[in-house]
């Protein structure tokens, strides 16, 4: 999995005992490559790959083709952590695809936190290639519960959890989805005048080679050159902040924590 990448996917996989390798990124994306995933494989001898995640920073979907072909080659689940892109899309074969809708990864997260394309507040969704991991998870979100014919008789059939979205919280999601459009249209603006304005400016770099046309941009990243501003990133983000600019660090890499150096992975 990504070393750059919100931690709560490396959570979950530790959580349940798994294995855990980090993979480079590159440094201009900040994503894995198919060949940093290769690198992580071959680095640490790997014989059964179960499971490899890619995680489109930002909101930019990249390399499909080419994690397919992962995939494929070393016949094992590919997961899309997507919680950024939701309404980013990708060429493929000269067809513009929906990222996250599964076309060619097994399973795809989206996260509907407050600050994301849309919210429920809290929670998300999972969207499944495979019917039987979708019975599957079905169970696991609602206890390992499964009802039976009368209303009133259930049968409890494999350890579940509680991860079932509310209703109220579902409602809002399902009104959000409808204005999806209009949000992304208004991010894509903003974005835009972000490009356009630091564009000369010598001290900053872009996390993408020449303007997405097809990005969600849940984030307009860039790389500041901390060294010839003279200046480092903890002062500047103060100076951000006494001007009423708030930027955010994504993210700090998951083999910096201190869980990280805990754990036999």
């Amino acid at each position: 999995m990504p070393n750059i990448n919100f931690v709560a996917s490396f959570n979950i996989f530790s959580f349940f005992s798994c294995n855990v390798y980090l993979a480079d990124v590159d440094k201009i994306t900040g994503q894995v490559t198919p060949e940093t995933i290769t690198d992580c494989i071959k680095k640490n001898k790997i014989k059964k790959l179960k499971c490899f995640v890619t995680m489109p920073l930002g909101g930019l979907a990249i390399n499909i083709d080419s994690f397919y072909k992962i995939k494929n080659k070393f016949k094992c689940y590919w997961m899309e952590d997507n919680c950024h892109a939701l309404g980013s899309c990708f060429d493929y074969n000269k067809k513009i695809e929906k990222s996250g809708s599964c076309k060619f990864s097994d399973f795809s997260i989206f996260s509907f936190h407050p600050i994301k394309a849309i919210t429920t507040f809290e929670g998300g969704c999972v969207n499944f290639k495979n019917k039987n991991l979708f019975e599957k998870a079905k169970l696991l979100r609602s206890h390992g519960i499964i009802k039976k014919k009368n209303y009133w008789d259930y049968d409890v059939i494999l350890n579940g959890f509680n991860f079932r979205l509310n209703d109220v919280s579902a409602s809002v999601g399902i009104s959000q989805i409808k204005r999806l459009n209009k949000f992304l249209k208004k991010r894509k603006k903003i974005a835009k005048l972000y490009f356009k304005f630091l564009k000369n400016n010598k001290f900053i770099k872009f996390s993408f080679y020449s303007f997405p046309k097809n990005n969600s941009w849940h984030l307009f990243i860039v790389l500041i050159d901390f060294k010839s501003l003279k200046i480092s990133k903890d002062n500047f983000i103060k100076k951000m902040n006494s001007k009423g600019i708030f930027p955010q660090v994504n993210y700090v890499p998951t083999s910096h924590f201190s869980i990280y150096k805990k754990k036999n992975i």
